[in-house]
């Protein structure tokens, strides 16, 4: 029996679609160079591609390593101890499998002219059970105007209007102390990367927006702009990525920011009537000009807000790009929705904080890392399978996949157990026992019966 059992484990290689994208992209490369490894027990790569494809068996580690007690790939601690290393720096791992995959794959597929951009925004990291996780921090989320217990989850990712690939991302907690309910680790190393990323979560979310774009640059170059929503523009951060060469699309929001507009200073309800009266309302870009921004010349655009419950009737656009008409700032401002389908397939699909219920800060990076190496897969798999399956259509098909191998693998033992305890029984001739496992398999339900006939073929 035990040598049927690792017979068959040998022979059916599980998650061919994990591995295939781990090899064509040489992920444990990026994970050597980053000081993602393990020093000793099992495999770095076993233990990623387990990683990587648990949550298509719609369990959490806990569940499955309860419930699959019997034949567990190895014991708890060791991702807990993968997970727990502050000396592996995640970032710099994401960044360089992105940069494979964007500049290797996804570049060549859209004509050079096309508008590539960054998306910068944040979502709520949500730990509202939690009372001891490190750096936890009373955040407001913005989806439900609630003050929780959790994290600001601040992204970066690259985006050519089709694919959206997640580069760096922060899971920031408070500036002020008084609302951190957890503090940092005192006993990390000063020099590790988990240091460092402690010390950015308690950072101005500016500072590290810009640090982000930065360290993105120096693995993805081919992109023009950055996009991102009305919480984030501010003079620093837009005139922070002009001086760094690529140009800022974003919204705007009333705030005490004067616009000069010739050679007056307007606010920004006031600029918008002042506008407005050059252009007639019946489209839906009710007004553009070129104003000046902080010294800077930029490009306003008025839309047409199409919310019925909306205090304001329109929009604001700003862009630093003054060649560009305002039917194109439009454009390229709509690739930014990429990002919010990032965070709604992390959280309902891809178990984004729900997976581990860790309390070490340099486990949830981890964690979170995973996640967005597991929306790479699907996103590599939605462009290059040349269709128009949706991510969800092509996460439920990942887990098909994952279960049916499960299932071949269960009932291949099943069977070479059946045969050798049949052909071992004294008392049946060889033609007797082939006989009973004929009448077995035609007993035996349509799709297991097919299943087995494909396997043995």
């Amino acid at each position: 029996m035990d040598s049927s059992l690792t017979d068959a484990h040998e022979e059916v290689k599980p998650h061919s679609t994990i591995r295939f994208f781990i090899k064509r992209f040489d992920i444990m490369k990026c994970f050597q160079e980053a000081g993602v490894k393990k020093d000793k027990g099992y495999a770095l790569k076993d233990v990623v591609i387990f990683l990587i494809s648990l949550v298509f068996t719609n369990k959490t580690y806990y569940a499955l390593m309860k419930i699959c007690n019997f034949n567990k790939p190895f014991d708890k601690d060791v991702v807990y101890r993968f997970f727990d290393n502050p000396w592996s720096n995640w970032r710099l791992c994401l960044l360089k499998i992105a940069g494979l995959l964007i500049n290797n794959h996804l570049y060549g597929l859209t004509r050079p002219e096309r508008a590539r951009a960054l998306v910068l925004d944040d979502s709520f990291f949500n730990r509202d059970r939690s009372w001891k996780v490190e750096l936890l921090a009373w955040v407001k989320n913005h989806t439900t105007d609630v003050t929780q217990k959790g994290f600001r989850f601040l992204t970066l990712g690259w985006t050519d209007g089709v694919s959206f690939i997640p580069l760096s991302f922060s899971l920031l907690s408070s500036s002020k102390k008084e609302f951190r309910i957890c503090e940092a680790n005192p006993d990390i190393p000063p020099d590790s990367p988990g240091a460092a990323r402690r010390k950015e979560a308690v950072t101005s979310a500016i500072d590290v927006s810009l640090a982000m774009v930065d360290e993105a640059m120096k693995h993805v170059r081919c992109f023009k702009y950055v996009l991102f929503d009305s919480w984030f523009p501010c003079s620093k951060l837009i005139l922070g990525i002009k001086d760094r060469g690529r140009h800022v699309i974003c919204m705007l929001k009333e705030n005490k920011t004067l616009y000069g507009y010739q050679g007056r200073a307007y606010k920004f309800q006031d600029l918008f009537s002042v506008v407005a009266k050059t252009k007639g309302n019946k489209d839906d870009i009710l007004a553009s000009a070129i104003v000046y921004y902080f010294g800077l010349r930029v490009q306003i655009v008025f839309v047409r807000n199409r919310r019925k419950d909306a205090k304001r009737k329109w929009l604001a656009l700003l862009s630093t790009d003054l060649s560009i008409s305002p039917e194109e700032v439009i454009r390229i401002y709509g690739m930014r929705w990429d990002i919010e389908v990032f965070f709604k397939m992390s959280k309902s699909f891809l178990k984004l904080a729900k997976e581990f219920r860790v309390r070490s800060y340099d486990s949830m990076i981890a964690h979170t890392s995973i996640v967005c190496i597991r929306h790479m897969l699907l996103s590599y798999e939605s462009r290059f399978n040349q269709d128009n399956r949706a991510y969800g259509g092509i996460f439920y098909e990942c887990c098909d996949e994952v279960a049916e191998i499960s299932l071949n693998q269960s009932f291949k033992l099943i069977m070479d157990l059946l045969v050798k305890t049949l052909h071992e029984t004294p008392f049946l001739s060889d033609e007797e026992a082939n006989q009973i496992l004929e009448r077995f398999i035609t007993n035996i339900p349509y799709v297991l019966r097919n299943s087995l006939l494909r396997r043995t073929a």
